[in-house]
């Protein structure tokens, strides 16, 4: 009953790497299930299909959810950072998570939930593989009947 999408994940319907842009995005794989949504950007390119990689680091936004029991934020907290490949995409869930660029001190959604009739619906903006507390936190939520 829950689903999880990570980074670009599921954004091509049918026809895969160079399909017609009108069908990229979640919404035309998944309807309105995914937590987040890919926008037009300036020049007419889905915003999902344009990576952005910088050194950055993860912070908690809803500090009582279950995905950041247990998490210092930010992540890391020695005080250095991630290699980060992300989506300025726009969530239309609620964000458990934000990435921060060190470099520009841009912020982009990181971790966004929504939830479904039977489920839950998570997105991570990034490799969760890069933060394994919040990944497992992760799957033990989703394992969760609430």
């Amino acid at each position: 009953g829950s689903v999880v999408f990570v980074m670009d994940s599921g954004v091509y319907r049918s026809g895969g790497i160079g399909a017609p842009l009108d069908i990229v995005g979640w919404s035309t794989t998944f309807g309105d299930i995914a937590p987040v949504k890919c926008d037009r950007t300036s020049d007419g390119n889905p915003s999902c299909l344009q990576p952005e990689t910088f050194d950055g680091t993860v912070h908690t936004q809803e500090f009582d959810h279950p995905i950041m029991s247990g998490v210092e934020s930010p992540v890391p907290s020695t005080g250095e950072h991630l290699s980060i490949t992300t989506f300025p995409i726009k969530p239309t869930g609620k964000q458990i998570a934000f990435i921060k660029n060190q470099t520009t001190s841009a912020f982009y959604a990181g971790i966004v939930e929504k939830p479904l009739i039977i489920g839950k619906s998570i997105y991570f903006a990034y490799d969760p593989s890069l933060t394994p507390d919040i990944w497992n936190n992760t799957l033990d939520y989703i394992e969760t009947k609430k």
